[in-house]
């Protein structure tokens, strides 16, 4: 705009308003203060695994965090039991648990589901094995019993157990038959669930609160036993199970649960932008896919340590460097879960509480990809590069975490309102009929039915967005 003097009795905010509209200025929309999760780190990663992800982004169009969610299972679940990284007086597991959040068909499943594929094939061809040994045994044993014994021949040998199938990945499985697997696989194995809230729901389907403590501890890595007249005994002393589900945005408030900090043990990944994808007819590049079957061939080759019969993991420790760096984080980490106790913020002391657990886990899942990425074979050190991803990580899941506790326990109605429909909500007066309603939805492109399920949604529930009178008239419950 030219310098133009003007009087000095031209109001001041006039003078504003001319300018503006010289400009063509927009007024300053309202501030969006709800935690945001952020980019997701791909830094944290080896750069091939990296340029994995990318190539994920590009070409099959997946969000980065949720092929994120895919892979760090993936691995997680190949490395299993057979390696641990010492922390001082106890040993951390590779076991990762995490929750893939977000609105309806954004695409939380299929990475997970592709990168998965490794250990989903590998089953497959196991299972089809262990049917056919089911049946010779079977057929073994009525043979046996047909069999006529002469009472001076000598006592037969024992019969064969029964052959047992030990795959890597599991869906829906009760706690008592997952009890058993574990028992027969010592290595652990992954659960993955598409809709995560039917495993909450699953929890106590048979046996009300015996599930969630057992989860706890196979979380912790405590023993388990499991003593049942049909389903036997069983002694599971280093229990592993990986998980990876996903929910939707608007059914979050289920996680809440009891307050055994169940919610806490979740890895949270969360794209701030949530939108569906047009499907594309590219191919991801075999060699990408075949790379990475190799690098999990390398985890699942991991042996354990088989010492006086007793499977075990193989122990490292941070280098020197890789230790000092972890003391740094823990001694800033500390003071924030002490600040955060003092002031009695529980919530948050709890996040920081297992968000530490996840330093060592994440640290050790990320050697063992370098590890694969570069073809060192043996060592018994995580390096400074892991403990550096492993905070990045750690930067990213706590930013989710909050942001899933504002989205359960903070936030109003409103706040759960994105895109369209925040915009929709926003130009509706404070209060209107359903035809001046309509109106305003057909400016913004929107239909008139669409627009009357809008207010039959937001006036209904325990905290409606709306209130509507005896005369149908509506008025706005809140203000963004």
């Amino acid at each position: 705009m030219p310098n133009i003097a003007l009087p000095a009795s031209v109001n001041a905010d006039l003078i504003a308003d001319i300018e503006a509209e010289a400009l063509h200025l927009e007024p300053k929309p309202a501030e969006d203060d709800r935690p945001k999760a952020g980019p997701f780190p791909v830094d944290a990663f080896p750069k091939p695994v990296a340029d994995l992800l990318e190539v994920l982004r590009q070409k099959a169009r997946f969000p980065v965090d949720y092929s994120a969610a895919g892979l760090l299972f993936t691995a997680s679940t190949a490395i299993g039991n057979s390696t641990a990284l010492c922390c001082g007086p106890y040993t951390a597991s590779a076991a990762l648990w995490l929750l893939a959040v977000g609105a309806p068909s954004v695409g939380k499943s299929p990475p997970v589901d592709l990168l998965t594929r490794p250990l989903t094939d590998h089953d497959r061809r196991t299972k089809s094995e262990h049917d056919h040994k089911v049946r010779e045994w079977e057929a073994a044993q009525e043979e046996r019993k047909g069999k006529k014994r002469d009472k001076n021949a000598p006592t037969d040998e024992p019969p064969a157990p029964r052959p047992v199938w030990r795959p890597h990945v599991v869906g829906d499985v009760t706690m008592e038959a997952l009890i058993a697997k574990l028992s027969a696989t010592p290595r652990g194995l992954g659960r993955h669930n598409d809709e995560f809230l039917g495993f909450l729901q699953s929890m106590d389907a048979y046996r009300s609160g015996g599930d969630r403590p057992k989860w706890l501890s196979i979380f912790n890595g405590q023993p388990i036993t499991e003593i049942r007249k049909t389903a036997g005994e069983h002694l599971v002393p280093r229990p592993f199970v990986a998980l990876a589900g996903g929910i939707q945005t608007g059914k979050l408030a289920a996680l809440a649960g009891a307050d055994d900090g169940f919610l806490h043990r979740l890895l949270v990944l969360w794209p701030d932008v949530q939108r569906a994808e047009y499907a594309t007819t590219t191919e991801l590049p075999a060699e990408w896919i075949q790379w990475w079957k190799q690098v999990v061939d390398y985890l699942l080759g991991l042996e354990m340590d088989l010492n006086g019969g007793d499977p075990q993991p193989v122990v490292l420790r941070y280098t020197e460097q890789a230790a000092a760096m972890y003391a740094t984080w823990d001694r800033r980490h500390t003071d924030r879960k002490n600040a955060a106790i003092e002031a009695g913020d529980e919530l948050t002391a709890a996040l920081l509480g297992k968000l530490d657990t996840y330093h060592h886990r994440l640290a050790l899942v990320l050697e063992l990809l370098h590890r694969a990425c570069d073809g060192q074979q043996a060592g018994g050190e995580v390096r400074t590069e892991a403990v550096e991803g492993a905070q990045k990580l750690l930067d990213y899941f706590e930013r989710t975490a909050r942001k899933m506790h504002f989205t359960m326990f903070q936030a109003s109605p409103l706040d759960r309102l994105e895109g369209d429909k925040l915009d929709l909500y926003d130009t509706l007066p404070g209060e209107f009929t359903t035809a001046e309603a309509i109106v305003k939805a057909d400016g913004m492109g929107l239909s008139a039915r669409t627009m009357k399920r809008r207010l039959n949604e937001w006036s209904k529930g325990r905290q409606p967005l709306l209130a509507k009178d005896g005369q149908g008239r509506y008025r706005k419950q809140f203000e963004h």
